[in-house]
């Protein structure tokens, strides 16, 4: 679910998805620690826009979509269990999201068709499944935030600024290969 808010605008996503690929290493002066440099690329189509602010209410008329691309620098820390197939691990990033809205609506259209490039951050909870002694199946949430993303709003009535974060929470499964 991504999510533009503000006091003048909300825009809800519900379909999409999330791809994403990182290399890592662990640190072996900090026992349990590993970092990673991650690609990431989300898209979602908007289904509704609520201006709460300056509006005239909830806009379910919307077309078109939002894509986010991020780098992150993370930082995790496998959870030692007396499990030995089973890992959980949790972290933190920071970053840069590049925000790219491509949305319109209302009766006349009314446009949201801007780009960003912001700060961003992200918690991680997961877990590691280990297949074989090279291969893991892990399962992991992110939650990530873009702060500050302005987009333009071209309208009939002229343009105008949404200013706010950029939510993002995804549920992952992936592959992890050891090299």
């Amino acid at each position: 679910t991504h999510c533009i808010s503000s006091a003048a605008s909300d825009v809800y996503k519900r379909q999409g998805y999330n791809i994403s690929i990182a290399v890592g290493k662990k640190i072996p002066a900090w026992s349990g620690f590993r970092a990673e440099l991650e690609l990431s690329y989300s898209e979602n189509d908007a289904d509704t826009i609520d201006f709460s602010g300056n509006g005239a209410g909830n806009e379910a008329n919307v077309n078109g979509d939002i894509s986010s691309t991020s780098i992150y620098a993370n930082l995790l820390y496998d959870i030692p269990t007396n499990n030995s197939r089973i890992t959980p691990y949790v972290g933190a990033g920071i970053g840069v999201s590049f925000i790219d809205s491509s949305i319109s609506y209302g009766g006349a259209p009314v446009r949201i068709d801007d780009d960003d490039s912001v700060f961003s951050a992200q918690l991680i909870a997961g877990a590691a499944y280990k297949l074989t002694d090279t291969l893991d199946l892990t399962l992991d949430a992110r939650y990530s935030r873009a702060f500050g993303v302005e987009l333009n709003r071209v309208s009939p009535a002229g343009a105008a600024v949404v200013d706010d974060d950029f939510d993002n929470l995804s549920v992952n499964l992936g592959l992890r290969f050891a090299f």
